[in-house]
């Protein structure tokens, strides 16, 4: 579904987060949470059990 999103955003030169916003039932805030550019650029798995 993310490959779908990123690449008909692109397409239609428009924002990832409100393609995402059309395709899924993700609210604006969770889609600002998981589009979050310092979360995306931090290794890691969030909410992991190991940290």
């Amino acid at each position: 579904m993310a490959a779908r999103i990123a690449k008909q955003a692109y397409a239609e030169g428009r924002r990832v987060k409100d393609v995402a916003r059309e395709l899924t039932d993700l609210s604006a805030e969770e889609l600002d949470r998981i589009l979050d550019p310092s979360a995306l650029a931090d290794p890691g798995i969030k909410g992991g059990a190991g940290g």
